[in-house]
């Protein structure tokens, strides 16, 4: 009985000497949108959605790949005190109504994405992330990038969702202002 004493004692006292881990503190990303207003999300995550599909198969499983950088292409950016801001072009498309009627539309589309950091500006094209960003080492033969979203929750804890880019014309962002983002200032 005493030896379990002593294990537990000793157990209690270096479960108190070693330090404890502190949790990482939760980034905040400040998001403005096309109607003017402007909000903080906390806890951000970009969120890269796509469908994949095996060989000979239509690709319709839909799978999501977070990050804390944007990927475009095979390039990658941390967005620790970044602002980012996407240039929006309005696009004229013809689509087909439910009761067949063909109607005009006009929709935005991001066109260019502007990084700054202490100063410095550049400017690169919305491309698809890599396949190898999206799947790893899985083995699929078919991969359709969809979107990057900007997830994460307003000081009042809602959990927010924006859409930032469109890869493919299956889903489309910001077609209201007040949903259009246009720039983020990640903190």
């Amino acid at each position: 009985m005493a030896g379990m004493l002593g294990i537990i004692a000793l157990a209690a006292a270096a479960s108190s000497t070693a330090p404890v881990p502190e949790a990482p503190a939760a980034s905040t990303a400040v998001v403005f949108l096309a109607d003017g207003t402007q909000f903080p999300l906390v806890g951000w995550t970009l969120s890269y959605e796509f469908v994949s599909g095996g060989a000979g198969e239509m690709p319709s499983k839909s799978r999501r790949r977070d990050a804390l950088e944007l990927r475009l292409g095979g390039k990658s950016w941390p967005l620790a005190g970044v602002k980012l801001e996407l240039t929006y072009e309005m696009f004229e498309r013809t689509r087909e109504t439910d009761s067949g009627e063909t109607v005009k539309e006009t929709t935005p589309r991001v066109t260019a994405v502007t990084f700054t950091q202490n100063g410095k500006t550049s400017k690169t094209r919305p491309q698809p992330p890599d396949r190898k960003f999206l799947l790893g080492d899985e083995k699929a033969s078919v991969v359709l990038p969809r979107t990057v979203d900007l997830i994460g929750q307003t000081i009042t804890g809602t959990k927010r969702e924006l859409c930032l880019i469109s890869f493919s014309g299956l889903a489309e962002c910001g077609i209201m202002p007040e949903g259009r983002v246009v720039k983020v200032e990640f903190q």
